[in-house]
This record gives structure tokens, C-alpha cells and sequence, in this order.
């Protein structure tokens, strides 16, 4: 088998699982796993160990770790695969708040280890990729916001349309070689008497 090069962080409460999954991630290639109890302080494990994906085999995830992924998810976001016994529909949207990325009621099976790691690492860059475009969306429309109070600042200084304080805003910003929306920042703490 190829090697595969993911760092690996297994999360257990029992021994005994922990090996298995050991066992079925060596026959899938995976020769980079450090494996980590339940009952330890996760997120202190993966700050220390950087792990590429999080496997957590569980009976039935607790509410102690479901937080900690959630903590987790919130630092230091990484996908993570829950295998578990639990089928009830409570848990699995408990567990997908808790940044889940794919949850597996199949039990731990060679051929079930490298589609679920797979399918979780391929969800979490499809979450954090549209996590981005919400964070530059935001901005944007913080932005345009800002323009359009420093607009109407504008307008009621100079007693100009909408379009000619635009203009304004744009060719003053051209020419000091700054953004629009700093321009509308300066403009509006300037009306509000406080200096930039």
C-alpha cells in the first residue's frame, strides 16, 4: 500500500477500539497516528500535534465531546470523522454543530477508514471554503455600507447628488492611493468630530 502522509489524531475511550482502529489505518497506508483518550483534554492534543484529519470513535458521543469539538472547530478547525454506534437523529445534528465533518454508524471496517477520512477532508475544505466567501461577503457589505454613510455625509456638506459625491469619494481616494471604504472611514469620523 502507498503511504499515506495525513497526520492522523485517533480519539477513543477504549483501548481495545483504539487498537483496531490503528490496525485498519495501517492497512489503508496511514503510518502517521497518534492516538489520544477521551477522558484527555483534546483541543490541548491537537494545539500540540497538528493532526491533518481527527477520528473519534465513540459508543455514543458525550456532551463533553461534542464541546470539545466545538472548541475545536473554533481555534483550530480540522475535519473530523465520528464513528459511532449512535443512530439517533439528536446526536448526529448535535454532532454536525460540533463541526463534524462525516459521521459513520458503521463501526470501523478497513474498507469504511479511508472513504470516511476522504469524505470529511473533502466537506471540511467545502465548509471552510464557503466559511471564506461569507467572511469577504460581510466585508464587502461592511464596505459598502461605509461608502454609502460617508456618500451621505457628503451630500449634505456639499449639497451633491448621490453620484457626485461618489465621484468625489473616488477621485480623493485615487489620489491618495487609498481604499474606498478607509476613505469612507475617514470621512465619517471626520463628521462625527473625532480625529482620524
Amino acid at each position: 500500500m502507498i503511504e499515506h502522509e495525513l497526520k492522523i489524531l485517533v480519539i477513543d475511550e477504549s483501548t481495545e477500539r483504539m487498537q483496531s482502529m490503528r490496525e485498519a489505518l495501517a492497512q489503508c497506508g496511514y503510518v502517521h497516528v497518534i492516538c489520544a483518550f477521551t477522558s484527555e483534554d483534546v483541543l490541548e492534543r491537537v494545539y500540540a500535534t497538528n493532526p491533518d484529519v481527527i477520528l473519534i470513535d465513540v459508543e455514543s458521543p458525550t456532551r463533553d465531546t461534542l464541546e470539545q469539538l466545538t472548541l475545536i472547530q473554533q481555534s483550530r478547525p480540522k475535519p473530523v470523522v465520528l464513528f459511532t454506534q449512535d443512530q439517533k437523529v439528536q446526536t448526529i445534528q448535535a454532532a454536525i454543530q460540533s463541526g463534524v465533518s462525516a459521521y459513520v454508524t458503521a463501526g470501523i471496517s478497513v474498507s469504511e477508514v479511508q472513504p470516511a477520512i476522504e469524505v470529511a477532508m473533502a466537506s471540511f475544505r467545502n465548509f471552510e471554503r464557503l466559511r471564506e466567501e461569507l467572511t469577504a461577503a460581510r466585508s464587502d457589505l461592511s464596505e459598502v455600507k461605509l461608502v454609502n454613510r460617508a456618500k451621505g455625509v457628503i451630500m449634505d456638506q456639499r449639497g451633491l447628488t448621490e453620484d457626485q459625491a461618489y465621484h468625489v469619494m473616488r477621485r480623493a481616494a485615487m489620489n491618495r492611493k487609498v481604499k474606498l471604504a478607509d476613505l469612507a472611514r475617514e470621512v465619517i469620523a471626520l463628521s462625527k468630530g473625532k480625529s482620524v
